[in-house]
């Protein structure tokens, strides 16, 4: 948490990195893992973006959320191939726990598979 606000609120982009990481070094919270990882998309490296992503997909294998970052992540990428990779997970992973975000995100990727 204080390394995202050195980020966002000081710009202070080369302490807040070491915070983040220490952060999810300790704590492997998807909540962690997704700001380092849009911290390091700001910063534009992005093989260690796709890397973090790619870990919360293992470390919440029946959520969508962190299928949809990487799906995003790719369609930002222009990498197509990859990105309908992923969004086919979505749509093919089931919904263990109804509501409406699970809905919304299902949507979504059925909507964004058929403009491709």
């Amino acid at each position: 948490m204080y390394g995202s606000l050195l980020y966002n609120q000081f710009n202070d982009k080369k302490e807040a990195i070491t915070y983040l990481k220490k952060g999810v070094s300790a704590n492997k919270a998807p909540k962690k893992i997704r700001q380092l990882a849009s911290v390091f998309l700001n910063e534009k490296e992005y093989k260690r973006s796709e890397a973090l992503l790619k870990f919360n997909i293992g470390n919440e294998p029946y959520r969508l959320q962190p299928r949809v970052d990487l799906a995003k992540f790719y369609l930002f990428q222009k990498n197509s191939i990859e990105a309908k990779k992923w969004i086919q997970s979505i749509i093919d992973t089931p919904i263990k726990v109804p509501s409406k975000k699970a809905n919304d995100i299902k949507k979504w990727a059925v909507e964004t598979y058929k403009k491709m």
